[in-house]
């Protein structure tokens, strides 16, 4: 199975519009990539030594929470169809007394489920698991996207529906904010340099980035055509940690795409 791509970024910094570029120009290259595929998230959770353990793998429950909110993407409903074979195997195989480990088990369901081709997948939550995520593919490609917290603020805050976990105030979701991104920066020295790529918001809307973004996946992704949904708001002062944590989010977008595409 080849390492996966993943597409990273906190909520509300334009990930879902760049996911489905990807899943298209997967497709049509015969691979697989997920948009909101919460396998990996659900599998961290789920599916630890002490489940192994006490043979008991939750397969109902994962895919109780895949069929709520099912993935996109092209390909989606194939690859869900996959998932559910690879997750009641396993759940029969752990139930007979499996000996391997989690990490092992975990790897093989995943390699069921997106196939030998080229994959990846894009849920903004996997950013809390990177530590864990390289440990178990540690030649991931990461594809990060940051936008400005102030603009992150008001987007979330203007979100609607059942949404329990939205803060509620602009200095809830800078502290949340802040707190997604501590992992990448946690992991993002241990990465070889050619499995990394940070871009802004800012400039995939000005379409400034759109070569940067292709030589790095390697596939025709078409005309990405980012627009802005709403004016950009003033940008206030942020509290101490956000500013600090946006301005090492740009020295790395910076250092990155000094460095020639591929190498």
């Amino acid at each position: 199975m080849t390492p996966p791509l993943l597409l990273l970024g906190a909520q509300r910094s334009g990930t879902t519009a760049l996911a489905s570029k990807l899943s298209e120009a997967y497709g049509r290259a015969g691979g697989t990539f997920t948009v909101n595929g919460k396998l990996l998230y659900l599998l961290r959770r789920w599916c630890k030594d002490e489940d192994i353990a006490g043979r008991h793998l939750r397969a109902d429950e994962i895919l109780h929470a895949l069929d709520r909110r099912p993935a996109a993407g092209a390909g989606a409903e194939g690859w869900a169809g996959c998932v559910e074979v690879a997750l009641r195997s396993a759940a029969a195989e752990v139930a007979a007394g499996w000996k391997g480990s989690a990490v092992e088990l975990v790897r093989r369901i995943l390699a069921e489920s997106y196939g030998s081709g080229e994959w990846g997948n894009k849920y903004n939550e996997t950013l809390l698991d990177l530590p864990w995520v390289h440990a178990l593919y540690p030649r991931a490609r990461y594809l990060l996207v940051i936008r400005h917290p102030v603009e992150v603020a008001a987007s979330m805050l203007a979100w609607r529906g059942d949404r329990p976990w939205r803060p509620r105030n602009a200095a809830a979701v800078y502290d949340k904010w802040t707190a997604w991104h501590q992992p990448w920066l946690r992991i993002v020295g241990e990465l070889a340099p050619e499995n990394w790529l940070v871009v802004d918001y800012e400039g995939l809307c000005g379409g400034r980035l759109d070569d940067a973004v292709r030589s790095f996946v390697g596939l025709d992704l078409g005309a990405l055509e980012f627009r802005r949904r709403r004016a950009l708001p003033p940008h206030d002062r942020l509290p101490l940690a956000a500013a600090l944590t946006w301005r090492r989010l740009g020295d790395l977008r910076l250092a990155r795409q000094a460095i020639p595409q591929g190498g």
